[in-house]
């Protein structure tokens, strides 16, 4: 059966049951079948609705602060090179300690200016992929399979940038050890942070949110105690797992969803790519650390 989107919930003709047999008023089966039979989903109704869905909250999309926001081609396919410039800096404060009047020679101001640190970041694509089922080239069944692969990247797009953004912050930031809590984790990132001297992002796992908004009341309002975001992304879900990162915060660049299709004549399909290319880039992965329960 051809279904669309958002196909006809009110058909012209009235619903006639295909087997009178499959619904009993009485609520009772006939002996040997169900209510429910996966085989004739599909075939017992005479529409179909495709409920539409928004990406989950809190991910990584809502903490990014867009420079380049879909509107032309990625502007940096070749990647990105990030001069850190707001953390690191402790070479270069001092307290002046003498009389203003003393010999200058006996105290100078003069520090070291570190050595630039130059990170390198290289874009990614994302894609959905979707085809058509049993060769149906009609162009009925062309605009579900579109419908379909663009829903898979509204839904699915930002938990793979996520993943990607997960393995970048395991392998740079510095680890600070092991938490008996996630309160404690907290504690330890945040004091990180302000020792960088910066505000920034904490990514965590989503299973850690009801832990931090239970009792401790870490994560009101969506940030921690200290003011710094939390991101609570479900492709940290398994790719951080029990250890809580901090960043500085971040700043994307990303270009427009492509929606990229044809027709496979010599195997009646029809099939869609729907891509987009963008990169996410942060100063710093200021610390990372693990919930261990003693």
């Amino acid at each position: 059966m051809n279904t669309t989107p958002f196909a006809n919930l009110y058909p012209t003709e009235p619903y006639k049951p295909v087997d009178e047999s499959l619904y009993d008023p009485a609520g009772t089966p006939p002996s040997g079948e169900s209510l429910y039979n996966p085989a004739q989903v599909g075939d017992r109704f005479s529409s179909v609705f495709v409920p539409p869905a928004s990406p989950a909250p809190k991910g990584v999309f809502d903490a990014v602060t867009w420079i380049q926001n879909g509107t032309t081609p990625l502007r940096f396919l070749d990647g990105m090179t990030i001069r850190q410039s707001n953390v690191g800096l402790d070479s270069q404060i001092g307290v002046w300690g003498s009389d203003w009047c003393d010999d200058l020679d006996t105290e100078s101001k003069v520090k070291n200016r570190p050595d630039a640190v130059l990170t390198d970041v290289a874009p990614i694509t994302v894609y959905a992929y979707d085809a058509n089922q049993c060769g149906d080239l009609t162009q009925g069944s062309r605009d579900e399979v579109r419908a379909r692969a663009q829903q898979a990247m509204v839904l699915g797009e930002q938990t793979a940038v996520e993943r990607s953004l997960a393995e970048r912050f395991l392998a740079e930031a510095p680890n600070a050890g092991t938490a008996s809590t996630v309160i404690e984790a907290v504690s330890i990132l945040e004091t990180a942070l302000a020792k960088a001297g910066v505000s920034g992002c904490i990514h965590a796992s989503p299973k850690w949110a009801a832990y931090l908004a239970d009792g401790a009341r870490l994560s009101n309002g969506g940030t921690s105690p200290m003011g710094h975001r939390w991101v609570f992304g479900g492709g940290y879900a398994d790719t951080l797992g029990d250890t809580l990162v901090a960043t500085t915060d971040l700043f994307g660049w990303r270009g427009p969803l492509a929606v990229r299709d044809t027709i496979q004549y010599d195997q009646n399909r029809y099939v869609v790519v729907v891509e987009r290319s963008l990169l996410i880039a942060y100063e710093a992965a200021v610390a990372a650390v693990t919930v261990t329960p003693a």
